[in-house]
Formats: C-alpha cells, structure tokens, sequence
C-alpha cells in the first residue's frame, strides 16, 4: 500500500488553493456521488492533496465540514483489493462506503473505512 493523497473538507476550494500555495489542479470534478466539487493537486513527493467542498446536506462530508470545521478530513491508500482487504480485517476497520467508482480517478473504485479512532481511510484499486 502506497500513500496516494490526503484529503481536506473545505468551504471554498480556490480560497484554499490559494491559501496552500497550490498550482493549478490536475483535475477537478463534480462528483455526482459525494456531491461535492473535488480538485487534486500535486505536491512534492509521491502523493496528492485532494480538496473537497460539500455542495450540500446529502453530501457524505457535509456533516464533517458543520461539526468538524475545515480541515483533514482522510488518507488514501493505493493497493490492490486483497491487500486492502488484509489490511481491514487486521485492524478491524468498518465500511462506512464501497464499492463507488471514483469519477476524480477516472471510475477506478474507491472504498471508505473508518479505523477505531474514528479516522477515514480511503483505498484506491487498481484500475
């Protein structure tokens, strides 16, 4: 498994860019699923900042972004589907979303765990 971005819930993506010092996203998308604005960013190293703004009440991070506030909202992890598996069942996460294909990752299947301590952890397959 591969770190493959971190995720931000935000009120406004391009204050955020902004704020970040981010360049111009590799892509940006309205996810019809997490109805929500999504950009991925590069950033020095091997993984991506990912930003994401909720567009409204039905949007899986809505709820996050009232209660919690802006900010680090999941780690995504690249790996193969019986890696990922392994990897939950060792540390006895809860699916809380999957299997969705990812319109940011060109319809590659993504999956959302939450670990014990109430993280989200989210695995990208290959495609």
């Amino acid at each position: 498994m591969i770190l493959h971005h971190v995720g931000y819930v935000v009120h406004d993506i391009t204050y955020y860019q902004q704020r970040l010092n981010l360049s111009s996203p590799l892509i940006q998308v309205t996810d019809p699923v997490q109805q929500a604005l999504i950009s991925l960013y590069e950033k020095p190293g091997d993984s991506y900042v990912e930003l994401i703004q909720p567009l409204n009440d039905t949007s899986p991070t809505w709820n996050f972004l009232h209660k919690q506030g802006e900010g680090l909202h999941h780690h995504c992890y690249e790996c193969t589907e019986e890696a990922m598996w392994k990897h939950v069942t060792s540390q006895r996460m809860i699916k809380v979303m999957g299997p969705v294909s990812a319109v940011l990752f060109n319809e590659r299947t993504v999956y959302f765990f939450v670990t014990r301590k109430m993280e989200v952890v989210e695995f990208l397959l290959p495609q």
